[in-house]
């Protein structure tokens, strides 16, 4: 039988029981926060990608030839 791990040394429980409770509660609220935040980065971050999406076809990329022509790295760097 395996011990619970909460008694496994350097787990992240482990570490939350070292902390206090004002700092256990300033990591949640942060968990949280984060956790609210996410969708609305994933969605910004598909937004602005300037990459193909999957379902585009995939441009030919024989040999000597870029997957990404240099207009596509341009505007992403740009």
């Amino acid at each position: 039988r395996c011990p619970p791990l909460s008694g496994v040394e350097g787990s992240v429980d482990s570490h939350f029981r070292v902390l206090g409770e004002r700092e256990r509660w300033n990591i949640d609220v942060l968990l949280r926060m984060l956790t609210e935040l996410l969708p609305f980065v994933h969605q910004r971050a598909v937004a602005c990608c300037p990459f193909p999406n999957h379902s585009d076809p995939v441009p030919n990329t024989g040999e000597g030839k870029s997957f990404f022509c240099s207009s596509l790295l341009e505007l992403y760097a740009g």
